[in-house]
């Protein structure tokens, strides 16, 4: 009698086995079908995504100069400016970067 019970009691493990085994089965194949499916139509609508892209990339590269030019320009007038005052107040004889002369009195 305990032997007809254990038997009875593996079947049916074996079938509730069977019946996960099914179904992790059918779930694998859906989600491969459908990583396909979206795969395609990654494929088709990646180009358009792109492009996209490359005139943002652009766009906003030409707005970023656009924006970035006028503090350039006024930090090069100031530059100049700042070394013209320099050259005038210290003196123009010298060429820049030289050394002041030693003095030779003593």
């Amino acid at each position: 009698m305990l032997e007809t019970i254990a038997n009875i009691a593996t079947i049916f493990l074996v079938i509730q086995g069977l019946i996960v085994l099914a179904l992790v089965t059918v779930l694998s194949f859906g989600l491969a079908k459908a990583m396909m499916i979206v795969r395609q139509k990654t494929m088709q609508i990646m180009p358009q995504v792109q492009g996209q892209a490359r005139r943002l990339a652009v766009t906003t590269d030409d707005v970023s100069q656009k924006v970035a030019a006028p503090f350039i320009g006024l930090d090069t007038r100031q530059t100049r400016f700042q070394a013209m005052a320099g050259r005038a107040f210290t003196g123009a004889h010298r060429a820049a970067g030289s050394q002041p002369e030693e003095s030779k009195e003593q």
